[in-house]
């Protein structure tokens, strides 16, 4: 199991990229995705987009990226939107994704009612690892489930 005490994994947070950086981590991770990301959107605008609205958290070993975690804080709507997750293949099941899951909670904001997100109805195992965290089947779409995990008293107490 990786963890931070042990000095396995870094954990960096409310990190911002440019569009380059973005569109780089993005195709690092590409094929790491069910179905890959280049078949469900445009990497170079969505690379745009992250920069300009998203932060990340990332899991870091031995100075290569690992696992991300992007994040959108939607204040009009009182929720934070994760539209990616992901952690390399030789590193799943190693506890990575909850590692940096427990930073995306630790982010405090009396605004947020809710952490939402979406994953493809053919990925079993991210489904899976979500509900285990606690997220909720809140809509099913063409291709896609939103899940949804409530904040606790606004502020997220695991």
């Amino acid at each position: 199991m990786v963890s931070e005490e042990n000095m396995l994994v870094d954990i960096t947070i409310n990190k911002k990229l440019n569009a380059n950086e973005a569109f780089d981590l993005l195709k690092q991770f590409d094929k790491s995705f069910v179905p890959p990301l280049h078949n469900c959107i445009d990497l170079v605008s969505y690379s745009q987009k992250l920069a300009d609205n998203a932060y990340f958290i990332f899991a870091i070993q031995k100075r290569n990226i690992i696992g991300f975690v992007a994040y959108y804080i939607n204040r009009e709507n009182r929720f934070l939107y994760v539209p990616f997750t992901a952690v390399l293949p030789e590193y799943r099941g190693q506890g990575v994704g909850y590692l940096m899951f427990e930073h995306l909670y630790e982010i405090k904001d009396n605004d947020l009612d809710s952490i939402q997100l979406e994953v493809d109805k053919n990925n079993q195992s991210a489904r899976a690892f979500y509900e285990r965290s606690g997220f909720q089947i809140k809509e099913e779409r063409v291709n896609k489930y939103l899940l949804d995990k409530k904040y606790k008293g606004k502020l997220y107490n695991p």
